[in-house]
């Protein structure tokens, strides 16, 4: 099933996506942004998007079942390379720079916290900030973001209990092996 539905559709993407001109994801960054950040809005209404282990973030289509955070993954990047491409010597002012993309991570990463999902999150976040490292942001411009990331990622754990458990048990899997921890022993385990 993962090969018939993962791996081969992946094969194929990539492909494609090779053989796409970068001019050509420079054009329709935006518009690829905005289509996936409504799909994002629209998983979240009761109804549109399905329910899948707590989250709301799965559209389903007859047997095809999909997650648009795992789209906004590629395109929020593909979005901000031509973004900074086109302010590259704007990118270490605060107001032509700085606030820009706090905004625009803010945004998105909203949107993927609405879900919730937290880890499909932070893995948008941090590759936006390395983004943002690599076109030459200021080092106090980023320490910023990520105290604030970190701020925000302390309130969604106090929030939410099963967060703080996650998060204890990725640190101490042993705590709980049989419980929470078990996936992780498993693998562990398997790796060992």
């Amino acid at each position: 099933h993962q090969f018939l539905f993962g791996v081969i559709p992946g094969c194929i993407l990539f492909v494609v996506a090779l053989r796409t001109p970068y001019g050509l994801w420079r054009r329709f960054a935006l518009p690829l942004l905005g289509a996936t950040l409504l799909l994002l809005l629209l998983v979240v209404i009761p109804g549109i998007g399905r329910s899948l282990g707590g989250a709301r973030s799965w559209f389903t289509i007859g047997q095809f079942s999909f997650q648009p955070s795992e789209l906004v993954k590629l395109t929020f990047l593909i979005y901000l390379a031509a973004w900074f491409e086109a302010r590259r010597e704007r990118v270490q002012e605060v107001r032509g720079g700085l606030i820009p993309f706090v905004v625009l991570l803010g945004l998105t990463t909203l949107l993927v916290a609405l879900q919730p999902d937290v880890g499909t999150m932070l893995i948008i976040a941090a590759s936006a900030v390395a983004l943002f490292i690599t076109v030459g942001a200021r080092f106090h411009h980023v320490g910023a973001i990520v105290a604030a990331g970190l701020a925000l990622l302390a309130l969604l754990i106090k929030v939410a209990p099963y967060r703080a458990a996650r998060f204890m048990t990725f640190l101490h899997p042993e705590l709980d092996p049989q419980g929470v921890g078990y996936h992780i022993n498993q693998a562990l385990l398997a790796v060992g």
